[in-house]
């Protein structure tokens, strides 16, 4: 596996944005007369909506590129797509959300409230707020890098407040639920995750197939530096970087297993008391 270690340089971003911004006049009034699934086209505000480009109340959706799709149908987004096959979308029920698509075949979807998802990079992939649960609110997905497939990468963050990073790397699975946790890989080709509860944190950096899993509980961070094909994990709490575990991890295994046995095991009666002065029925009581 190969890393991707530039990303999309800003310039080639700003003019692809500058051109978005001045082709929307004459894409707006183009709009109705191209053909389905051709784009370039615009929609802003809920006029000129079509195939290719739709918006909602606030909303604007701009798409440039062929079959470029780009859907703002929420209330006050945006929704951009700059390049050949990308895909943008705002869902219906969403609020104050970004989704933006930059790359040959590039996705970006967002749900909720005040959720953004951004690919920068052929055939990169960002979800935000689509993952479980009811409430999704202050999400973010960054993927920056280009990859082989659509199939072998995913940045998605869902749940309150979370945030997923990728930048670079090939094959790239980074998840990120729960309530203000993230998830972070940096130039290297892994599955991270971190698996609800709060106050996580998962990363790997400059690693190659690297399985890294924080949680589910409430300040478990599991980190990767530099290792191939490694499995790090940490929950429900504490700091396991590189195998080396803050508590270690046999003596936090050792303390859960005094804690279960503690709970199984029935107190005992005090010996001396019950052979001085035994109760009537005491006997017959313990046999149910």
């Amino acid at each position: 596996m190969s890393c991707y270690t530039t990303g999309l340089k800003s310039r080639t971003v700003g003019a692809l944005l500058a051109v978005a911004v001045a082709s929307g006049v004459s894409a707006t009034s183009a709009i109705g007369t191209a053909p389905a699934a051709n784009a370039t086209c615009a929609s802003f505000f809920g006029l000129g909506n079509t195939g290719d480009c739709s918006s909602g109340f606030g909303s604007i959706a701009i798409a440039i590129g062929s079959n470029a799709i780009a859907r703002a149908d929420g209330v006050l987004g945006a929704a951009i797509a700059l390049g050949d096959l990308s895909y943008a979308t705002a869902t219906p029920g969403s609020v104050f959300t970004l989704a933006s698509a930059m790359g040959t075949r590039a996705l970006a979807q967002v749900n909720g409230f005040l959720g953004a998802a951004v690919s920068a990079g052929n055939r990169g992939g960002s979800n935000v707020g689509i993952g479980p649960g009811a409430l999704q609110f202050g999400n973010v997905a960054i993927n920056l890098g280009s990859h082989v497939s659509e199939l072998t990468n995913e940045v998605s963050a869902s749940g309150f407040g979370n945030l997923a990073v990728n930048m670079g790397g090939n094959v790239v699975f980074v998840e990120v639920t729960g309530l203000l946790n993230n998830a972070t890989n940096l130039f290297g080709s892994t599955d991270i995750q971190v698996a609800g509860g709060a106050l996580s944190w998962a990363f790997n950096v400059l690693g190659e197939g690297n399985q890294v899993t924080a949680g589910p509980g409430f300040l478990a961070v599991a980190g990767s530096l530099g290792q191939t094909g490694a499995t790090v994990k940490q929950a429900p709490f504490g700091i396991n970087i590189n195998g080396a575990a803050i508590p270690p991890a046999a003596a936090a295994a050792h303390q859960a297993a005094l804690r279960n046995n503690r709970k199984s095991v029935a107190p005992k009666p005090n010996q001396s008391t019950s052979a001085k002065a035994p109760k009537r029925g005491t006997a017959r009581s313990a046999r149910g």
